[in-house]
C-alpha cells in the first residue's frame, strides 16, 4: 500500500489523493506510515488545510489524527482504506477523497468475473413498473447510468437500509445483466457503498445524494434515470453525469455543473440547446 502527493483539480481547490491497493494485504506498520504520509501531504498542498486549519481548529485537527494512529497500526488490507477516509473525511469537503487503485492482471479480472454474484434474469420494464407502483421510494432505490453502464437499485427484502445494485446493461462484455454490480447500506452520512470496477475490482465508497439526481461515488458519479420528477429533469445530463447542462425555467437558465474536471470544459465553452421547463409550482 502506497501513497501519492496531492494533485491539483479544478480552479484552485488542491485535492489529496492517496493510492490504495486492495489486492496485497498491508502488514503493520505499513498503514501507520500511510497515515501519516497522507497527513503530511495534506498538511503541505491541500489549500483547506493551509486556509483554514489554525489556531484552535489545528488542535482540533491533530487530535483526530492521533486518535486514527492506533486503528492504523493495526490496520491490514482494506481496513486501511477505512481510516484513511475518516482523516480526509474530517475536512468535509468532498474534493478530498482517498483513491483507490484498480490496476490488477486481466487474468485475474477473468477469474473474479467468473464468480460474480448475480441474481435472477433482470428485465428492466418490470424494474421501471414495480417502482412506479410504489407508495413510497428511498431515494436512492430506481435506474442509474454511468457512460455505457446502467443498473437498477432496488431494496433488499426485508431491510430497507440494505441495497443492491443490480446490472441492466454492461459497460463491458464481463457484465452481463443481472449481475450485481454493487452494495449499498444507509447511513446517517449517507450510504457506504461497495461497488465492482468494470475490471472486476471491488472499490470502497460513502456515496451521497445530490438533487436527488447524481450519485456522488468520489471520483464518479452516477446519472438517475428513473424514476425522475419533472421539476428534477435537465439536471444532470442523459448520458454522461459528470458533464454540465442548461436548463432554461422560464426565463431564468439554471446551470449545473457536477464535475471541474477539465475533460468536461467543452460542455461549458459549447453548450448544447438549453432544455426549457415551466417554472415549478409553488405548494
Amino acid at each position: 500500500m502506497r501513497t501519492k502527493a496531492p494533485a491539483a483539480a479544478g480552479l484552485s481547490l488542491l485535492v489529496a489523493v492517496a493510492a490504495v491497493s486492495a489486492q496485497q494485504p498491508a502488514s503493520p506498520p505499513g498503514c501507520r506510515a500511510d497515515l501519516d504520509q497522507l497527513a503530511a501531504a495534506v498538511a503541505r498542498n491541500y489549500a483547506g488545510f493551509l486556509l483554514e486549519v489554525t489556531g484552535s481548529r489545528r488542535a482540533r485537527h491533530d487530535e483526530a489524527l492521533d486518535r486514527l494512529r492506533p486503528r492504523a497500526a493495526a490496520a491490514v488490507g482494506d481496513d486501511c482504506y477505512f481510516v484513511l477516509r475518516d482523516y480526509v473525511e474530517w475536512f468535509a469537503d468532498p474534493h478530498l477523497f482517498v483513491f483507490q487503485s484498480t490496476r490488477i492482471d486481466s487474468a485475474l479480472t477473468r477469474s473474479r468475473m467468473e464468480t460474480m454474484g448475480s441474481v435472477a434474469a433482470t428485465d428492466e420494464a418490470a424494474i421501471r413498473a414495480t417502482l412506479a407502483r410504489r407508495r413510497t421510494l428511498d431515494p436512492l432505490e430506481g435506474i442509474w447510468y454511468d457512460a455505457g453502464l446502467w443498473v437498477a437499485i432496488v431494496a433488499d427484502d426485508g431491510d430497507r437500509r440494505q441495497f443492491t445494485g443490480i446490472v441492466l446493461r454492461g459497460d463491458t462484455p464481463h457484465w452481463r445483466p443481472g449481475m450485481v454490480r454493487a452494495r449499498f447500506r444507509k447511513t446517517k452520512a449517507g450510504y457506504d457503498a461497495e461497488v465492482w470496477s468494470p475490471n472486476a475490482v471491488l472499490r470502497h465508497h460513502r456515496a451521497t445524494l445530490h438533487k436527488r439526481v447524481l450519485l456522488r461515488l468520489s471520483p464518479g458519479m452516477w446519472g438517475k434515470a428513473y424514476p425522475v420528477a419533472a421539476a428534477d429533469s435537465g439536471l444532470v445530463d442523459s448520458v454522461d453525469a459528470h458533464r454540465a447542462t442548461l436548463v432554461m425555467r422560464g426565463e431564468t437558465p439554471v446551470i449545473s455543473v457536477p464535475s471541474h474536471d477539465p475533460t468536461y470544459k467543452g460542455a461549458l465553452d459549447s453548450p448544447p440547446p438549453p432544455l426549457r421547463l415551466d417554472p415549478p409550482r409553488r405548494a
